[in-house]
């Protein structure tokens, strides 16, 4: 009986063994598995984020939780919320490598159409930008009501000042900040 029970662990160690090996050989022989195990990380830019990414600026570590990707004629945007302890900040990100802004939301009392000229902080801002775009929300962004379509408008301010206005069709949001590099941002991928 002892006999029987060893020839057939012995046996099964062996099978064991055999398939490990033919596993392992045939993973040698595949000339793209070096190249499956050695990728690099995923590289993201501020165009490319993900909800779930990590964005870090000057000490702080934002969560990506919402994008909303703004597409007109080819071109696209994308505002992203980000989320730290202090509260929500926003970053917009435009195709075509130019710096990203980080923003955070604030009250500019609009009425009518966007001017070209805005008053905010004691700064004088001019417009830059005017564009009306699809829209298509992922994750969470908050109250913000879902719209298909919405107008964005920039303005530059005195050195890196920007505003940021988007008409969501029933109300219009406003963002505040500053151009940053992007080289200054260091992102972390989720996945």
């Amino acid at each position: 009986m002892e006999l029987l029970v060893l020839g057939l662990v012995a046996g099964i160690s062996f099978a064991s063994y055999a398939l490990w090996h033919k596993g392992r050989k045939d993973e040698r022989d595949d000339p793209g598995a070096d190249r499956k195990r050695l990728l690099p990380a995923v590289d993201r830019s501020p165009t490319t984020l993900q909800v779930g990414d990590v964005v870090q600026h000057l000490g702080s570590d934002y969560l990506v939780e919402g994008v909303v990707t703004l597409s007109e004629d080819g071109r696209g945007a994308r505002l992203y919320r980000l989320f730290e302890d202090a509260g929500e900040r926003f970053l917009y990100a435009k195709a075509g490598g130019s710096d990203p802004l980080l923003l955070a939301p604030v009250m500019v009392p609009i009425e009518g159409d966007p001017p070209e000229i805005l008053a905010h902080g004691g700064a004088s801002y001019r417009q830059t930008s005017r564009v009306q775009a699809s829209a298509i929300r992922v994750g969470q962004l908050g109250a913000r009501k879902h719209a298909d379509r919405v107008r964005v408008f920039e303005y530059a301010g005195p050195g890196p000042q920007r505003l940021l206005l988007v008409d969501w069709g029933d109300r219009v949001e406003s963002f505040a900040g500053e151009r940053v590099l992007a080289s200054a941002l260091e992102i972390l991928p989720a996945r």
